[in-house]
């Protein structure tokens, strides 16, 4: 990764260390010999904030990436959970299948065509229909 020039060293280690899950601030600005006061100017310095913005939104594209390789994964073990023999887990997979927004992160739409130009209707058995059907009119009662 290129460092950016207008950081210095100690402020792009700061970053490194604030960009982890398992962050305690207080425990990384301790490591960092930083004052609380100097955190603070750091997060309203512009190309500090930038260069967490560009990195965050690194991390962000990986996580969309990561959801878009196991979507289909996810999709295929809901529709087989909707053949469960525990009626329950059977439903609750019917309704999440029903409830799936049609747009996830790997499905790119064109900037200048509408929603209804990328719909596609996934393809299930007639058996899943059915159980899809019977649910919906079972939530409609």
């Amino acid at each position: 990764m290129a460092k950016n020039k207008n950081l210095n060293k100690k402020q792009l280690a700061l970053i490194n260390d604030l960009l982890p899950i398992d962050t305690d601030v207080q425990e990384i600005i301790d490591k960092h010999n930083v004052t609380a006061n100097t955190y603070y100017k750091l997060l309203i310095d512009g190309r500090f904030c930038d260069e967490i913005n560009r990195r965050l939104l690194a991390l962000s594209r990986q996580t969309e990436m990561t959801i878009a390789r196991y979507a289909s994964l996810a999709a295929a073990n809901l529709v087989s959970l909707t053949n469960c023999k525990k009626e329950e887990t059977a439903r609750h997979a019917c309704l999440d299948i029903i409830n799936m927004p049609m747009l996830k992160a790997g499905q790119v739409q064109d900037q200048n065509s509408s929603k209804d130009d990328n719909f596609q209707c996934p393809s299930i058995s007639e058996e899943t229909a059915g159980k899809l059907l019977a649910t919906l009119a079972e939530a409609k009662k």
